[in-house]
């Protein structure tokens, strides 16, 4: 344990401790030969993990259909920086504003394609169907049944 700590602490040239309970950096035997308290080991621990050279990912932010459209809606009429401030504020997480403009796009498409009342913004993720959703759908049920037939 204490030649991991030793990994993660910078040599430098330094005299010897002022406190009798400091360990000599400069002294690796001095090291190896104490025991360290448990509050000791763990403040170095939060200090080598808190000082991590890879930024961390935010998690992704899900919205569902009804939130996406308003926010769509809302950034239609007022815009998509007064949309992405609105719906910060309200949902108590960031709403940036590349993502405003997508719901934005996203609804005036459904208004071109027709609809009057956009309730709900669905998420159309990953490729596209080569058959469409009706026989995605029926091939997917007969797959299975025909793999059961097959099998026995």
């Amino acid at each position: 344990m204490a030649t991991d700590l030793i990994k993660w602490l910078k040599k430098a040239p330094l005299l010897s401790p002022s406190e009798p309970n400091l360990l000599n950096p400069n002294n690796i035997n001095d090291v190896e030969q104490c025991e360290l308290s448990p509050e000791v080991v763990t403040v170095v621990n939060e200090e080598i993990t808190s000082a991590s050279r890879k930024r961390k990912r935010r998690n992704y932010q899900h919205y569902d259909e009804n939130i996406r459209a308003k926010i769509g809606k809302y950034a239609v009429n007022n815009g998509v920086m007064n949309a992405a401030r609105k719906f910060t504020k309200e949902l108590g997480r960031h709403v940036g504003e590349s993502r405003v403009r997508g719901m934005k796009q996203s609804y005036l498409k459904a208004i071109r394609s027709g609809k009057e009342n956009v309730n709900t913004l669905p998420t159309t993720r990953g490729r596209a169907r080569l058959l469409g959703s009706e026989l995605d759908s029926k091939v997917q049920l007969l797959v299975p049944r025909l793999r059961i037939k097959r099998c026995c």
